[in-house]
């Protein structure tokens, strides 16, 4: 495995300013959630709650789970990702896989996702390893504050000038966009 340094992480996770009139700016990231993936487990590597070759399980339709795959692979934890059926392709099952992730799948027939079979299983894979670290992507305060970077990264330029800045994530030919 090729030793990776914290800044290569950090210019992977720094999204590029585009603006998009006076005071619209669009930060385009490279892998939308790598910098609240990084922030949450550098948070709770800092306060002991994960520790090396931890068990990291999560739930994921996407961008956090390859954060994640990513992160672990680097870092040395064992990874378990639990989507379902609807949310993920075999192309993109094998990505995550290679990089070292344990990905379970939900059937999902009715195409929507079903969060409450992945968190079913989620608490299966807790159970059986109480030690094992969940990041709560969905509910964890570090999620969101871990955007508090893109403000410091834009600030300075638009210092006194109203704006709107938000982040775009490509994926596909779908555009997901947020204000704030």
């Amino acid at each position: 495995m090729v030793a990776l340094d914290c800044d290569y992480f950090r210019a992977l996770e720094t999204p590029r300013m585009a603006t998009l009139s006076p005071n619209l700016v669009a930060a385009v990231f490279p892998l939308m959630k790598l910098m609240p993936a990084r922030y949450i487990l550098d948070r709770a590597a800092a306060d002991g709650g994960i520790k090396a070759g931890a068990h990291i399980v999560e739930t994921t339709s996407g961008t956090f789970g390859m954060a994640l795959a990513l992160l672990s692979a680097a870092r040395r934890y064992q990874l378990t990702l639990i989507t379902a059926s609807s949310l993920i392709d075999a192309k993109y099952t094998e990505r995550l896989e290679r990089l070292g992730a344990v990905v379970t799948i939900v059937e999902d027939s009715s195409g929507n996702g079903d969060q409450l079979r992945r968190l079913q299983c989620l608490e299966h894979v807790r159970r059986d390893d109480p030690n094992c670290f969940w990041p709560r992507q969905y509910d964890n305060p570090g999620n969101w504050l871990a955007y508090a970077r893109l403000a410091e990264l834009n600030s300075p330029e638009f210092r006194g000038r109203p704006r709107v800045t938000f982040p775009a994530a490509f994926r596909t030919r779908r555009v997901t966009a947020s204000r704030f």
